[in-house]
């Protein structure tokens, strides 16, 4: 059986202050329930030596705008060295439109048994990759590797700890996300004309990690079952049309909301409308994978005409300037109706009276065009038409879904109910690219981002103050509204998020430590690179002067790696890690960049570490 699909989703990251690139992408493999993709994966449905996989893939912010490539095939290798597929087509991939989410890409069943090793084959031929120059527009960019030539066909292989070997058993699925780290992995030079962008690809992986990110699913719906509360969707991947990818069950709860043509509705009521709907229409849903269960618990169900692949051309994209009703939208990826993906950093969105207009996760709550302002991320989906260079999406009888908006930046003065912020970044883009003409009541009451006010409402501000790095999240004021220029929903200081430490050095070198124990890493600064950085939430700090310090943040299990080629080895102990590393400093190797994962202390300049990662030259 065949099954057409067509799906679209874009997640917007942060520009670097730098020129490296962070992004992150996981492949993830859960039971989940729904059927299995038969032999597809090397497995024999139906048999008890086999065990079901659903497959995923996922990533972190960067700076690139966009970074396509195909995702050609996903092994896993077996103790005894049998190697098996898990992806039964190739996927075009545009990791820079994923952010802190992982994709169901695909169910198959797999032979049971202990699995050693991964390998990811990507095929560069074709790739698109544009990155974001220091005005904050979209550059192409050419690829190379390390010696200077183009890349074709790439091959990235991990080897799992032994102490932490990925086991299929039928009944007990297995949980593995593998880490392609472009912040490592790319440097990006835009002084260049193109820029070019020099790639080493660096992976790393995880079993059953104990913080699964946000999933989503997407796909024509197979059934619903109205007394399990759950539904089951045909899986069709990012932007593909056909292909035998499996099934996947979604359960829903009282609180999961709907919406469906336009029209919104939760729990139970939600789930009846759905179904309602024939088989073979489209759904998108977002929600949690339960680690315990492996079971995918839908949080937002979009369905019908309500998304890219049902019935309209869709964009995806942040609002930059707002003339009347004609929207400017930034960043923007159109996916058409017959699943086309066009690519322009702007496309023009008219809206009108006729124009639906909802919230993300704002059930019930009546808008109109109006409440599209500048800052919005949004949704549009209606007719498009236009050639490169004037793209045009006519949303006049569509509809327009506003979508989670997340602010960046430091905090000027704050009072209880209120926050005046000096933006960095709106949904990961430049300040500057945004024109906030219009957005006040009068011209002295535009939106100023160097004084830019949120209504936090009864939200805590403890422990921030004046100077406090802060990401908001929640919606813009409707247009010609401001003052206050956004509602938050959340409030997070960003001192408290986890954080990504990158220390780099040039040229490599074979003294990157001060000094070392079993439960520490003392970084040298001698010779330090373009990058010595804590990144927390889109906001940048620097180490230097001092001396940063990574420790493990649990003396029991971490994940530990060290790159050597295309090749990376796993630890799950940081003293085992620490003696890998002096081992083959000691042997005359040398280093070139140093990166963790965890919760940076700024007071002793030490990050505790999760995970950490090294590359050597």
């Amino acid at each position: 059986m065949q099954v057409r699909c067509r799906s679209k989703r874009k997640w917007n990251g942060f520009p670097s202050l730098l020129f490296w690139g962070l992004l992150v992408f996981g492949l993830a493999l859960a039971g989940c329930g729904g059927g299995g993709g038969g032999s597809d994966g090397g497995g024999i449905s139906g048999q008890t030596t086999s065990g079901e996989v659903v497959i995923g893939l996922t990533d972190t912010p960067g700076d690139f705008i966009r970074y396509a490539v195909d995702v050609v095939s996903i092994t896993l290798t077996k103790a005894n060295g049998a190697v098996v597929e898990t992806l039964p087509l190739s996927l075009r991939v545009d990791f820079a439109q994923y952010l802190e989410m992982t994709e169901f890409i695909s169910a198959v069943t797999v032979p049971s048994g202990l699995y050693t090793g991964a390998r990811i084959r990507l095929d560069y031929t074709h790739a698109d990759i544009q990155v974001e120059d220091s005005s904050g527009n979209a550059v192409a960019a050419t690829i190379q590797d390390l010696n200077g030539r183009p890349i074709g066909i790439l091959d990235l292989t991990v080897k799992l700890d032994n102490l932490r070997a990925l086991v299929v058993i039928p009944g007990i699925p297995a949980h593995l996300t593998l880490d392609f780290n472009l912040k490592v992995s790319n440097r990006v030079d835009t002084t260049a004309s193109p820029p070019v962008v020099t790639a080493e690809p660096f992976l790393v992986a995880q079993v059953n990690p104990e913080e699964p990110k946000i999933h989503r699913v997407r796909g024509p719906l197979r059934f619903v079952d109205l007394d399990d509360s759950s539904f089951q969707v045909f899986l069709c991947p990012y932007h593909r049309l056909v292909g035998k990818f499996g099934t996947l069950t979604a359960r829903t709860n009282p609180d999961t909301l709907f919406e469906i043509d336009g029209l919104t509705y939760r729990g139970g009521n939600g789930l009846g409308q759905l179904a309602a709907k024939p088989s073979g229409t489209a759904v998108v849903a977002v929600g949690d994978l339960n680690m315990i269960t492996r079971r995918f618990i839908a949080r937002e169900v979009y369905a019908g005409s309500s998304v890219s692949f049902g019935t309209n051309d869709a964009v995806t994209g942040s609002v930059i300037d707002r003339n009347e009703d004609v929207l400017t939208v930034r960043g923007a990826t159109l996916v058409r109706a017959d699943g086309t993906v066009l690519f322009n950093d702007n496309i023009t969105v008219r809206l009108a009276d006729t124009t639906v207009v909802t919230g993300q996760g704002t059930l019930g709550q009546v808008y109109t065009k109006d409440d599209i302002s500048v800052g919005q991320m949004i949704t549009a989906l209606g007719t498009f038409s236009g050639d490169p260079g004037s793209f045009n999406l006519d949303a006049s009888h569509g509809l327009v879904r506003m979508l989670v908006t997340v602010l960046t930046g430091t905090v000027n003065q704050l009072s209880p109910g209120n926050l005046n912020l000096n933006l960095q970044t709106i949904n990961g883009r430049q300040v500057s690219l945004f024109n906030f003409a219009g957005t006040g009541g009068a011209l002295a009451d535009d939106a100023d981002p160097a004084n830019y006010e949120v209504d936090t409402g009864a939200l805590s501000l403890s422990g921030l103050s004046a100077g406090s790095p802060v990401r908001v999240r929640g919606l813009v004021r409707p247009f010609g509204k401001a003052p206050p220029d956004f509602a938050a929903w959340t409030v997070v200081n960003i001192a408290s998020l986890p954080a990504t430490l990158l220390f780099d050095w040039n040229p490599a070198t074979e003294t990157p430590f001060t000094s070392t124990s079993s439960t520490a890493l003392y970084l040298d600064p001698t010779g330090v690179g373009p990058f010595h950085h804590i990144l927390r939430g889109g906001i940048v700090t620097d180490l230097l002067p001092g001396e940063p310090v990574v420790a493990p943040q649990n003396s029991s299990f971490g994940w530990y790696a060290i790159g050597y080629g295309s090749t990376v080895q796993l630890y799950t102990q940081f003293e085992d890690y620490r003696d890998a590393l002096l081992s083959r400093l000691g042997s005359g190797q040398k280093t070139r960049l140093l990166g963790a994962h965890g919760i940076y202390d700024d007071g002793s300049t030490t990050l505790n570490a999760s995970g950490a990662f090294t590359l050597f030259q």
